[in-house]
């Protein structure tokens, strides 16, 4: 994953490179000059739910960072502590590091440069009747995921608290653009788990209430700055649920899949992105950047003006569309699908665990 891989990532859209320059411009605001949301602005607030999406399935029990598989230079380093104490077992989770790295693909280059910091406490917390402890290195809960009648209940609640600096240079055969953006995130994520063991895997379940506050700026490809504020959220009726196999003989990641759940985002302009995500699937099975990327599956959004009912803007991400060359389309307002070949240059990350 990444996250990301999410994180919040301000996305170069290069969607349909010969748009008219008004359409690409955006305010302080997020939306174009017209009051009516840029394609370039929907593109951009979708790929960040898609990173805090990323995000909200990498909380595991035990996992080891993926630094930014395939980065040309890395300095992380990353911390855990585990305190077990009235039948709960609490993690903190901090950790530092700057990555870059170079992607090329048939028609884009993209150099993407990521710094983060921050601290996570996960506290795992059991069913009634059941006691949790940590594991024998101090650094992680210990879960026997083979029995139900402690994972069937098991939550857990994460509290939030990270910052991310992303720069970006893509160049295509018609442009070379470069943006940059920071951002911290803090807020909460809370976990249902249950789980099922079969002849060759562990299944985990997740059930995931998302909660976080984003804030932070972005300087555009144009050199212009827009100060970022929102609140994304989980609908109260519909959470993420999230499959996790693991395999059997050596506890390794197979695959994650976002099987449904919708991701709000308000902006400070009273806007409202939501996004419902339908079976999102990331092959942790593959030996490159693509395992923090979805590899099939779509999100399917809706753009609402500040109190509005009525959304002004529809769209659809689709992954794995082998018509176009990058593998990621987008299609809005019920029109054709577009190559998106932006989304799979941002590779893990930093954070993100397996």
């Amino acid at each position: 994953m990444r996250t990301a891989y999410a994180t919040c990532c301000t996305l170069l859209l290069l969607i349909s490179c010969g748009r008219a320059t008004e359409e690409r411009k955006e305010t302080t605001t997020g939306t174009a000059s017209t009051g009516t949301p840029s394609n370039v602005t929907v593109g951009t607030l979708a790929f960040e739910l898609a990173d805090d999406a990323t995000d909200a399935i990498n909380d595991d029990a035990s996992g080891s960072g993926i630094d930014l598989l395939g980065a040309d230079a890395r300095s992380f380093t990353r911390a855990k502590n585990c305190v077990a104490a009235d039948g709960k077992a609490v993690v903190a989770v901090t950790f530092a590091g700057t990555s870059e790295r170079t992607v090329k693909r048939a028609n884009i280059t993209a150099t993407l440069t990521i710094t983060a910091s921050g601290k996570e406490t996960r506290t795992w917390m059991p069913p009634a009747g059941q006691t949790l402890a940590c594991n024998a290195a101090g650094t992680a809960a210990k879960i026997t995921w083979q029995d139900q009648s402690l994972t069937t209940g098991l939550v857990t609640q994460v509290s939030v608290d990270k910052s991310r600096v992303f720069t970006r240079s893509v160049r295509t055969p018609r442009r070379a653009l470069q943006t940059a953006s920071n951002v911290s995130i803090k807020g909460t994520r809370t976990i249902t788990w249950s789980a099922v063991t079969d002849a060759t895997a562990i299944v985990r379940n997740k059930s995931i209430a998302v909660a976080v506050t984003r804030s932070g700026s972005r300087t555009g490809e144009d050199g212009a700055k827009a100060t970022l504020q929102s609140e994304v959220k989980t609908l109260t009726d519909a959470p993420l649920l999230v499959r996790v196999e693991r395999s059997l003989a050596d506890r390794s990641l197979i695959q994650k899949t976002i099987k449904s759940g919708t991701l709000s985002s308000t902006q400070s302009d009273g806007s409202t992105v939501q996004t419902t995500f339908d079976s999102l699937v990331y092959d942790f099975s593959a030996t490159n950047e693509d395992r923090c990327q979805p590899v099939s599956g779509k999100m399917i959004g809706k753009v609402f003006a500040a109190g509005a009912s009525t959304p002004g803007k529809t769209f659809v991400i689709t992954f794995g569309d082998n018509s176009v060359d990058s593998g990621t389309s987008v299609a809005f307002d019920g029109g054709a699908a577009e190559d998106y070949p932006e989304y799979n240059a941002k590779g893990c990350d930093l954070e993100a665990e397996t």
